[in-house]
């Protein structure tokens, strides 16, 4: 029997996360679909076709991402769609072409998904399932004493993502906070975004509980707070997967195994 390949895009990729990238190519039950790079970072855009051009994928389709969605009550404001293929556009293009099969890993800030969202309304029923890499549960944020960064760059964006349909699992900051490399081996970048990858690929590597979270936009101290009620009879906020633990030993094997391969399948 043929086994089928989970298919997989990431978006909101910087130059520092190109390791994730590199776990899904050399996956033997995942497979890479496409590329979304963060804002108008074009020397990461490059360095992705570089990486794929080595593995012998070049024709992946890599797409820039856009600017901060302007949110309203109605609509969102889209770029120009005679500048070529957005960020939004390949998420939606990509759901469209593996309806119901296609993972969304987003290891970046939420405002590509959002705008993708606008495109396409039904986009929660077309993909199998999205991985978000951001927020900070049960931990000190990195940007302010209660934000993640990702979060924290557009948390309008977030509170939409968290508030719309879609099959949310978030990765925050409690896990990837976990994964280091022991002492003495070379500094290695990019380890968090390794962490969300490989809640598809080796789901089994972390810990999921069910809680109900909200993103803080309005105060000046903790905007861009992902806030979970943690009563025992939660009652505020969106249902999300949360990752809440990790087998840091598996993730940095996986590492290992990627940095020894040198880059080549």
């Amino acid at each position: 029997m043929t086994h089928t390949k989970t298919k997989i895009l990431v978006s909101g990729v910087g130059g520092d996360q190109l390791l994730a990238l590199r776990l899904v190519l050399q996956s033997s039950s995942a497979e890479l679909s496409g590329i979304t790079v963060r804002g108008d970072d074009h020397q990461a855009a490059q360095q992705a076709a570089q990486l794929l051009e080595t593995y012998g994928v070049a024709a992946l389709p890599i797409a820039t991402g856009e600017k901060k969605a302007l949110l309203s009550a109605q609509r969102l404001e889209l770029t120009d769609p005679k500048a070529g293929i957005t960020a939004s556009e390949l998420i939606v293009s990509q759901a469209n072409q593996h309806t119901g099969k296609l993972h969304l890993v987003v290891l970046g800030p939420l405002t590509d998904l959002v705008k993708a969202l606008a495109i396409d309304p039904d986009l929660p029923h077309k993909l199998a399932g999205v991985i978000v890499m951001g927020g900070a549960i049960r931990v000190p944020g990195d940007v302010t004493a209660v934000a993640e960064a990702n979060i924290y760059s557009d948390p309008e964006a977030a509170a939409f993502v968290l508030a719309s349909e879609l099959p949310l699992t978030l990765v925050p900051l409690d896990v990837t906070q976990k994964v280091a490399l022991p002492m003495g081996q070379d500094y290695v970048e990019g380890l968090d975004a390794c962490t969300a990858v490989l809640a598809v690929i080796e789901p089994e590597t972390l810990q999921k509980t069910k809680m109900k979270l909200t993103v803080d936009c309005q105060s000046v101290l903790s905007r861009g707070a992902v806030l979970a009620d943690l009563r025992a009879i939660p009652r505020i906020g969106s249902d999300v997967e949360v990752c809440v633990d990790v087998d840091g030993q598996r993730v940095v094997q996986h590492i290992r195994e990627v940095l020894e391969a040198g880059g080549v399948q």
